[in-house]
């Protein structure tokens, strides 16, 4: 999915969400007012209508394109109903309109001509039942023939502007992700050749090795954010995972968290010093938890990263005498030698 594909979706249920709580409100006098002039069709498909939008915004399952559908769909039979029962002196139009527009706006081209063509063909179907006496109106043809045609000219209008918009954003948009994946592979091939440099300096070397390690935890940090660039929230799970020895550690659970990427490049790279300390009293076992709100204010939002060891006796005052840590706030760090275990709690950055 790409990213206006996941904002017209992220929209369409927004704007759903607030027509059944403004809904609500006109729901009632609307209801009044129909039942009054007794027009019980109006009230029975005003109620229809409302019910269907609230299942397509609160059903979990109903898919974008569904939704879609479905708001497209009410919209044209609120507007038809309304049009034959109020002619051209009602909102019909305007509910006809809307149609037209949230087509153009959420969907395809064959959306588009089928809202219109279903507009344009109510709007004759009116035409005849006026014409045969089957309502009773006081329209005249040639009204509602410029009425036709001018709701065609805007219609048409409206939809050629939301479209060529559209489509310069999504333009503008897949230039902006084609420049992303360059320099993300650059990004990679430069990273790629500091560790190569490194290498060379000498391996045996404790400070190369530090360095090494670093960079391996921001070339992960860049792969995990690079990933998805419009999604904020990132998966510890992936980023503990490279850091662990294969065949002797592990590591569990779920690290969902909302961080941006310089905070990921820190993060990753304190984590890659605190497991690379540990590992002397290894093999380390990692369980990855989201603290909710409900298990502790303080914590709200914050990723438990609870690391096991089996060889682990020592009882340090701080955690600089178990590892090196330069970028990780040693508030986030809680040891507990008793149960052989290292806590580190990484807040999220969304409230």
């Amino acid at each position: 999915m790409t990213i206006l594909e996941q904002r017209k979706e992220q929209l369409l249920t927004t704007l759903l969400r607030a027509v059944v709580i403004l809904g609500a409100i006109a729901y009632v006098p609307s209801m009044f007012a129909a039942l009054r002039e007794e027009l019980y069709t109006l009230a029975i498909i005003d109620t229809l209508a409302y019910i269907i939008i609230a299942l397509a915004v609160f059903y979990p399952k109903t898919s974008y394109q569904v939704r879609l559908f479905l708001t497209i769909f009410v919209l044209l039979l609120m507007g038809g109903a309304v049009f034959i029962y109020t002619g051209t002196e009602g909102a019909g139009f305007i509910w006809l309109l809307c149609a037209v527009v949230i087509s153009a706006l959420f969907g395809k081209v064959a959306g588009i001509v089928i809202s219109i063509a279903v507009s344009e063909g109510i709007m004759i179907l009116y035409g005849v039942f006026v014409y045969y006496d089957i309502i009773d109106q006081n329209t005249t043809m040639i009204g509602l023939f410029a009425i036709s045609a001018n709701f065609l000219l805007i219609a048409i209008t409206l939809s050629l502007i939301t479209y060529q918009l559209l489509k310069v954003l999504k333009e503008e948009l897949n230039i902006r992700e084609e420049l992303l994946q360059f320099m993300d592979h650059r990004v990679k091939n430069n990273l790629q050749t500091i560790e190569s440099l490194i290498a060379l300096e000498g391996s045996t070397s404790s400070d190369c090795e530090r360095l090494s390690r670093r960079v391996a935890a921001i070339s992960a940090a860049n792969e995990l954010f690079m990933a998805d660039p419009s999604d904020p929230e990132v998966d510890l799970f992936d980023l503990i995972k490279g850091m662990l020895r294969a065949g002797i550690d592990s590591v569990e659970g779920e690290g969902k968290i909302f961080l941006s990427s310089e905070r990921i490049t820190e993060i990753a790279v304190g984590l890659s010093d605190i497991i690379r300390g540990l590992t002397p009293y290894g093999p380390i076992k990692v369980s990855l938890k989201a603290l909710q709100s409900s298990e502790s204010t303080e914590n709200s939002g914050t990723v438990e990263l609870d690391i096991q060891l089996n060889h682990f006796s020592t009882t340090p005052e701080s955690p600089d005498e178990l590892f090196e840590n330069e970028l990780i706030p040693e508030e986030w760090i809680r040891i507990n030698p008793e149960k052989k275990r290292v806590a580190i709690l990484i807040p999220s950055e969304k409230l």
